[in-house]
């Protein structure tokens, strides 16, 4: 079973990276439909894009359309964080709907990975190679046993996951949502460096400006919930992550 779902690709070269990255986000996302479970919920579908548009108009840098898709499989680890590719294509799960205590959670853990794709592409040591991270907190870290994986690459995977997390908060805030309840959401994960993380983000919740938040409907997010399916794990047919070049 996977722990977190990571795809570590090797672009060819640095050239015209905005559209290469759009043409491959547009190949993994068939990909990813192919090997994943839909859930065909109109009802769903239309709470999950709209709690996604929220937050996308309040999202800095991104020069694209995000696309979401609610899948079965649960690909994002300890947190059931969404998958998110380049170009904006956004996979959630049913597991993390169903775990989030409210509405303001699952925004959170949402605009947490809706940032992931508009972060500048780490470069592989020595080289001008851009590598382009997918995935959760894990990340490297769900490679196959025995693979080899630079250490550097797993801490600066680490710090992007950091950074999504500190950039969720001011998205959230602007969206009106309660920033506290990411952080409630990681105090319950049995994530990794979960400390760390929850310390990271109280302390970009203390840059905000004071604001009283009004009192939340419950009612639609519950029913929300109970329209989806038992919690699973992700498709045994998905290919573990590998580091390889990309010709």
């Amino acid at each position: 079973m996977l722990r977190a779902l990571f795809i570590l690709i090797v672009a060819a070269t640095a050239s015209a990276q905005d559209n290469k990255e759009a043409g491959l986000g547009a190949a993994l996302a068939k990909n990813i439909r192919e090997r994943t479970t839909a859930i065909e919920n109109p009802s769903v579908q239309e709470y999950v894009e709209r709690v996604g548009r929220k937050l996308a108009a309040e999202i800095p840098g991104a020069n694209f359309k995000y696309t979401f898709a609610l899948i079965a499989d649960d690909l994002g680890g300890e947190t059931h964080e969404p998958l998110s590719l380049p170009g904006g294509y956004i996979f959630v799960s049913a597991t993390l709907i169903r775990s989030a205590a409210s509405e303001a959670e699952f925004a959170g853990m949402l605009a947490h990975a809706m940032v992931h794709p508009t972060l500048v592409p780490v470069r592989r040591e020595g080289s001008t190679i851009p590598l382009v991270f997918i995935g959760g907190w894990n990340g490297l870290g769900s490679a196959e046993p025995g693979a080899a994986v630079p250490v550097s690459l797993l801490k600066r995977q680490r710090e992007n996951e950091l950074h999504a997390d500190t950039q969720a908060v001011p998205i959230m805030f602007a969206a009106g949502y309660e920033p506290e309840a990411l952080v409630s959401y990681i105090e319950r994960a049995p994530a990794t460096d979960r400390d760390t993380r929850v310390a990271a983000l109280q302390q970009e919740i203390q840059k905000l400006p004071g604001r009283s938040y009004p009192a939340v409907d419950t009612s639609e997010f519950a029913k929300i919930q109970a329209q989806l399916p038992a919690p699973r794990s992700a498709a045994p047919n998905l290919i573990r992550p590998t580091l390889r070049p990309r010709n």
